[in-house]
């Protein structure tokens, strides 16, 4: 029998945390780590083997691991400029950044999740003390009224925009830039072709997302601009125009991904991390 930690009482929105959580664990276990997350790997390993087995996957761990370490960039030059600044990441899972980098003394981490996710949390990941939990729905306004909002902020969306609807996505964003001052917003974003039917996706369709699952999607980042005139865009990392990371992928994912960056658009089904500032 199989002792740790099922996650049979999750959602399967819920259940997507397996991916970034068992794809940092991976590459903690590769012989050229990108990210070197031991926390991830001592987390991943509490968890039962049943759950872990659809989430694991060599080009999997690759694009997770190349995806966190960009946001990890992002938060870290922040931090540089603003050691006083306040983290927030939008859908936390059992994300572990907050070790990955190395907080100033007067910044705070706040991570936002379901109740479930983060119960789920306080029992497997290890208490950081710059680090506060909430328990909320996304949808719900009213956990802001817990983070101050006159301090500089980086609002991290690793992946969970992609999974709330259009106008849901749209009200959140609009409620950050409200409540917060000034900051950064730095995400992982997806085309509308993919987020049209998000259960076709192989690597979510075995976490249980279903078919058809229709999420929040972009083509352009400006189009955050015109939902949101208070985003102003920066930078965007397209992982099909980012050849010195092809080496890390097998064979059939190189060559994929040398197809997908003949054209921007088909470049950006790949790995895409934006940042704007607000």
């Amino acid at each position: 029998m199989d002792p740790g930690e099922r996650l049979d009482h999750l959602t399967s929105v819920e259940r997507t945390l397996l991916l970034t959580l068992c794809g940092r664990a991976e590459d903690a276990k590769s012989a050229a780590p990108l990210l070197g997350d031991t926390v991830a790997e001592e987390i991943s390993g509490k968890i039962c083997e049943s759950d872990r087995a659809t989430a694991t996957g060599a080009d999997l761990s690759a694009n997770v691991a190349i995806r966190t370490a960009q946001l990890d960039q992002h938060v870290r030059k922040f931090l540089a400029e603003y050691p006083d600044a306040i983290i927030i990441e939008l859908g936390c899972g059992l994300e572990t950044r907050m070790f990955r980098l190395d907080l100033p003394p007067r910044s705070n981490y706040y991570c936002i999740d379901s109740p479930a996710v983060i119960e789920l949390r306080r029992r497997l990941v290890p208490a950081h003390e710059q680090e506060t939990g909430i328990a909320a729905s996304l949808e719900d306004s009213q956990w802001l009224d817990a983070v101050p909002t006159h301090r500089p902020t980086i609002i991290v969306a690793d992946g969970v925009l992609t999974f709330l609807a259009p106008a849901e996505a749209i009200e959140l964003l609009n409620r950050l830039t409200a409540h917060f001052e000034h900051g950064e917003l730095v995400c992982q974003a997806n085309i509308t072709y993919l987020t049209r039917d998000l259960g076709r996706v192989p690597e979510l369709k075995r976490v249980g997302i279903p078919s058809p699952y229709r999420g929040f999607g972009i083509d352009d980042p400006t189009e955050l601009e015109r939902i949101n005139p208070k985003l102003r865009f920066v930078e965007e990392f397209i992982l099909a125009r980012s050849p010195q990371y092809f080496g890390g992928f097998s064979v059939k994912f190189r060559t994929i991904l040398r197809l997908l960056r003949l054209r921007t658009r088909w470049a950006r089904l790949s790995t895409w991390v934006l940042r704007y500032r607000f």
